[in-house]
């Protein structure tokens, strides 16, 4: 994986910051998510556009995707 340039993940990390600030429950909802991920658990999305429609998807976590998920554990 390309390492990234400092400048850009300190916008990163800002920008997430400002967005646990806006929307404080999603900060305990990952802290909790956390222990979850595990190879074979399933991961549901749903967004709901103001008008009501709704997507949804979901993924099975595999053995592939575990390290990726470990490293995301680890941005603070």
């Amino acid at each position: 994986m390309a390492s990234m340039n400092p400048k850009t993940i300190m916008k990163l990390m800002n920008a997430r910051n400002e967005l646990f600030d806006r929307h404080p429950k999603l900060s305990g909802f990952l802290q909790a998510a956390q222990g979850e991920l595990q190879e074979g658990a399933v991961i549901d999305l749903a967004i709901t556009a103001p008008d009501g429609h709704v997507i949804k998807t979901n993924m099975k976590i595999q053995p592939e995707d575990m390290q990726l998920l470990e490293s995301l554990k680890d941005i603070k």
